[in-house]
């Protein structure tokens, strides 16, 4: 399954309209299947380094700002991609665990 960062509307039940970057999770035809529920946080420092970051890190600006860097640019090419309807996937929610490689 492969994914990316997408770009999602989503509407309350007052009418008030959010966007928020995702995680969108593909099928093998390339159809979003899943998102996920929150929008994603840029860094998250993890106790168990999954993410290839140690949590020495927080402290190092340069390293910082390079992790930025790259998911910011990630993140961007999520803007050239259609908005998707948050509720055009349905209840089909992803944890968001994993990073961009």
């Amino acid at each position: 399954m492969s994914w990316n960062y997408r770009v999602v509307r989503k509407k309350d039940s007052c009418g008030n309209v959010s966007f928020g970057i995702h995680e969108a999770y593909y099928n093998k035809n390339d159809v979003v299947v899943s998102i996920t529920q929150n929008p994603i946080q840029i860094i998250e420092f993890e106790e168990d380094n999954s993410d290839g970051l140690f949590v020495d890190d927080i402290n190092s600006p340069t390293r910082i700002k390079e992790r930025l860097h790259s998911q910011l640019e990630h993140m961007i090419d999520g803007l050239t991609k259609p908005i998707i309807p948050f509720e055009s996937v349905g209840s089909n929610y992803a944890e968001g665990c994993g990073s961009l490689r």
